[in-house]
């Protein structure tokens, strides 16, 4: 059932103390909808409402767990779009003042806000997601949130095995258990700044991509993005482990284990190629893996990647017959963003690959 009650709410100072009275349980209201903020998705496939029956079923969307919810001001309007990339579940909401008290959540859920800040209450200690400063990654199951004025945020449903695969890919450690422990079974703040990187702007230029490409869900499963958020969320929860001086990372690489990971990905050029797959496959952590690649070939391995990429799709164009077309060899050689891929072939070899395929089908 949903909870109705007077509430004081303390903020921090940049979000001052307030007393919010809120309607009663499930009264619908008819009032002009209160301006919300923009979803970090764009809001073409958002559901929004102004219930609190829709509230409920909206914030619960994707994100199984009993909820209470009570509204903190004298307008309900909320609205919210949930995504799936791969196994990973996202949602991203954007809602008046409410309360939302969850019980028995069977996931850990990473929350990073986007507009305005929120209070969450868990294990009897106060914890804020302020905008570009702090998230806040809840592990215990059970919270109560308060959300500010114009508050809008995304959250993840964050796996303890795929982070502890991931953390194993990036360092090369035979096992991560106590790391990702102490990363992923604690609730507390999560700084979205560390050692000169704005997470915060990082996640945003995610967004944009999801943005772009939500209603193509396998050019996002493609993109390896899944991979790219946990790898990410790695380094915010523990930046202990990466975020340090690089200078005098000069390991000696062993080049056998090199080759190995160069004749992997000829060898699946046309399947996305994940960094944390490449680590795995190489024994390498992922400090030696970039100064494998910058020493032997002067790039890093995404660079060379796509450059192996663009010399097969140009070798595949020169050799075309009638029935190919550019879209087809692109998609083969595993570029799925038709634009980026024109623009690094007229870069790389100084015409469009219409001009090599039109030359080819010519002969």
């Amino acid at each position: 059932m949903y909870v109705c009650k007077v509430l004081v709410v303390e903020f921090p100072d940049s979000l001052p103390a307030g007393t919010w009275l809120c309607k009663k349980p499930g009264l619908c209201m008819k009032t002009k909808a209160k301006k919300l903020s923009a979803l970090p998705f764009g809001d073409r496939n958002s559901l929004s409402g102004l219930s609190l029956d829709s509230a409920a079923e909206s914030i619960s969307l994707g994100f199984s767990g009993d909820y209470d919810i009570a509204p903190l001001s004298a307008e309900i309007h909320h609205k919210t779009t949930a995504i799936n990339i791969g196994e990973m579940h996202i949602l991203a909401g954007a809602l008046t003042p409410f309360l939302v008290k969850g019980d028995r959540l069977p996931f850990t859920s990473l929350g990073i806000p986007t507009s305005g800040q929120c209070c969450v209450t868990a294990n009897k200690r106060k914890y804020y997601q302020r905008t570009g400063h702090t998230a806040f990654l809840l592990s215990s199951g059970r919270s109560e949130t308060v959300t500010g004025d114009g508050y809008a945020g995304v959250y993840f449903d964050v796996q303890k095995s795929r982070l502890e695969h991931t953390l194993r890919a990036m360092t090369g450690l035979e096992s991560t258990r106590k790391f990702v422990n102490s990363a992923h079974e604690q609730d507390r703040e999560v700084p979205l700044r560390a050692a000169g990187i704005s997470f915060d702007k990082l996640l945003r230029s995610y967004f944009a991509q999801i943005d772009l490409l939500q209603d193509q869900p396998q050019a996002l499963a493609l993109l390896g993005l899944d991979d790219t958020l946990y790898r990410t969320f790695a380094m915010m929860l523990l930046p202990e482990l990466f975020l340090i001086d690089n200078s005098k990372s000069n390991k000696k690489v062993d080049q056998r284990n090199l080759e190995q990971v160069c004749n992997y990905i000829q060898a699946n050029l046309d399947k996305p190629l994940a960094l944390s797959e490449l680590e795995h496959i190489s024994g390498l952590s992922a400090r030696s893996l970039q100064y494998g690649f910058q020493r032997r070939f002067g790039c890093t391995p995404t660079q060379w990647i796509r450059e192996q990429r663009l010399t097969l799709a140009h070798n595949r164009l020169k050799l075309a017959t009638s029935c190919d077309r550019v879209t087809g060899i692109a998609l083969s050689c595993g570029f799925t963003h038709m634009g980026v891929f024109g623009r690094d072939y007229y870069v790389r070899f100084g015409e469009r690959p219409s001009e090599t395929l039109a030359r080819a089908q010519n002969c």
